[in-house]
């Protein structure tokens, strides 16, 4: 018999999942939208409710392309058999995310302060996007127990019996 996940570790997956996309958010700022003139409505807009708004829109997102996952029990078996999968999924949207901030891949660009175009670099908005979403994405759908026991068979058919 196939259990199912209860409520309360997916409601603290979503959880965890919103607070490291803020702070990745921010970091990494996939849409280049930190880049504004700092007054205190751009502070609020591009701060605070843009993070959160982006945030909430890419995590419903994620989870009704997942919903296969979670609801077709086939689908979930097979996904839960390839576990070391999501963890190379979830260090490639890692991956993508700091390549995205290396100066080689970034373009340069423009932003007005006090009606003057300042010479910036932007993030490639391209490879900060998958990233953002291959994170999201494997962040809201690893399953912990099945990566640690892959890892784990992993290691033991490597490792030669002392005998």
């Amino acid at each position: 018999m196939n259990q199912r996940e209860t409520f309360g570790p997916l409601i603290l997956r979503l959880l965890i999942a919103f607070v490291l996309l803020i702070f990745i958010f921010i970091y990494v700022d996939p849409l280049n939208a930190m880049q504004v003139e700092a007054e205190m409505l751009n502070i609020i807009v591009f701060g605070v409710f843009l993070p959160l708004m982006f945030t909430g829109i890419t995590i419903v997102g994620c989870l009704l392309l997942s919903l296969p996952l979670r609801l077709i029990q086939k689908v979930d078996a097979w996904w839960k058999s390839i576990a070391i999968w999501q963890l190379v999924g979830l260090c490639l949207g890692v991956l993508l995310l700091i390549l995205s901030k290396q100066s080689f891949l970034r373009h340069d660009g423009f932003y007005v302060v006090a009606n003057e175009k300042q010479p910036t670099t932007f993030a490639n908005e391209y490879i900060s996007l998958s990233g953002w979403f291959l994170t999201a994405f494997f962040l809201l759908n690893i399953y912990p127990t099945s990566v640690f026991n892959s890892i784990k068979e992993l290691f033991s058919k490597t490792r030669k019996p002392n005998s």
